[in-house]
């Protein structure tokens, strides 16, 4: 009788969502925490060449602003699938933020979502 309250008791405790082992689920490694950092500092390296380098001749080289933009912001949204894991992180993109749909400033009505945003740019 007192180990079957116990094992209640316990299998009680394992399921509550604040648990220590739910909250170190969530951490991520030390191999992903470095991916991160590298891709995050490439991507902002990028973006500041863009700005920086770029920008003031955009009108001679557009092209070259672009490609240094582009790969800058990829590497820094590659940083969080590197942190967080390409299975959640395309879950956590393609989700829906609210049940309405969201007006943008451009006016267009769309969901809060990748997907949306992918769709209007």
């Amino acid at each position: 009788m007192l180990s079957l309250l116990l094992f209640r008791v316990s299998k009680g405790v394992r399921d509550l969502p604040g648990n220590f082992q739910s909250a170190t689920s969530s951490v991520p490694s030390g191999k992903a925490l470095v991916y991160f950092g590298l891709f995050l500092a490439s991507g902002v390296f990028f973006v500041f060449i863009a700005f920086t380098l770029f920008l003031p001749v955009m009108v001679v080289m557009p092209q070259k602003f672009a490609i240094c933009f582009t790969l800058g912001c990829g590497l820094i949204i590659g940083s969080f699938f590197a942190l967080k894991g390409p299975k959640y992180q395309l879950a956590h993109m393609l989700s829906k933020e609210y049940d309405r749909y969201h007006i943008c400033i451009n006016g267009a009505s769309q969901l809060h979502s990748f997907c949306g945003i992918l769709c209007s740019t």
